[in-house]
């Protein structure tokens, strides 16, 4: 397995701006991951998640 950061992640206040204005368009992340809810890819390949409710499981402060 490489070394090194897999993704990062951005919380913001509300994700609905972020989804009309970055190309490529941010994609809903499905199944049961409660971490962050877009994924998206910046011009150089990174990969990075957009969480209006923050980086813990629900519930857990």
């Amino acid at each position: 397995m490489p070394t090194g950061f897999n993704h990062f992640g951005f919380q913001v206040d509300d994700v609905a701006p972020y989804l009309e204005t970055l190309e490529p368009r941010p994609a809903l992340r499905g199944g049961d991951r409660p971490f962050a809810e877009y994924r998206a890819i910046d011009p150089e390949g990174n990969w990075f998640d957009l969480s209006a409710h923050g980086f813990l499981p629900p519930g857990v402060s």
